[in-house]
């Protein structure tokens, strides 16, 4: 891709498909949100949590950006790569030019994200089994952390997907007008 440049100092992974890019931030997010309740003497399960936080964290991020990359492999766009941070993604392709591409391609990451939370909310445990409280707390954290990032993501903000859409959709109106 010639209008973006690739983080250095990340580590980079060249899948089939396409190529992966992780930021050390996204290994320090992970290890800080693990080592800063021992730190403060917190009991061993915050010690647990904090990681589950942490790389539950970035899992998520990286189920969103695969969301734009799927929807834009549904749209014929050419897919360079993944790029992670601990505070972000960006799925990098080709961009998309008509409306209902952009719109699908803006939506793809919520659209995917969503469908995750319907599929794990949707587990069912035997009858009669009592996860131990560590497993528990951990579901309690995705459906949560996953809930904020699809809410975030939707509202017309900075640089969301909301914000994107909003665009896409003014730009039609304003040429409409014209």
């Amino acid at each position: 891709m010639k209008n973006y440049t690739w983080p250095k100092y990340s580590l980079n992974f060249n899948l089939i498909i396409f190529r992966l890019n992780l930021h050390p931030s996204c290994i320090w997010l992970g290890f800080s949100t693990g080592i800063l309740p021992r730190i403060f003497n917190f009991p061993w399960w915050n010690y647990c949590a904090g990681f589950y936080i942490g790389f539950g964290g970035i899992l998520i991020i990286f189920a969103h950006e695969l969301g734009h990359a799927f929807t834009a492999k549904l749209c014929s766009l050419k897919v360079y790569g993944i790029s992670l941070s601990g505070f972000g993604g960006i799925c990098v392709t080709s961009p998309p030019i008509t409306l209902p591409n952009k719109l699908l391609y803006f939506s793809g990451g919520i659209i995917f994200q969503t469908a995750i939370l319907f599929l794990y909310q949707s587990i069912k445990l035997p009858n009669g089994f009592s996860p131990p409280f560590i497993i528990e707390s951990n579901r309690f954290v995705f459906l949560y952390l996953n809930s904020i990032k699809i809410i975030i993501n939707l509202l017309p903000i900075m640089n969301t997907d909301g914000m994107n859409i909003f665009r896409a959709m003014r730009d039609k109106f304003n040429k409409n007008l014209q």
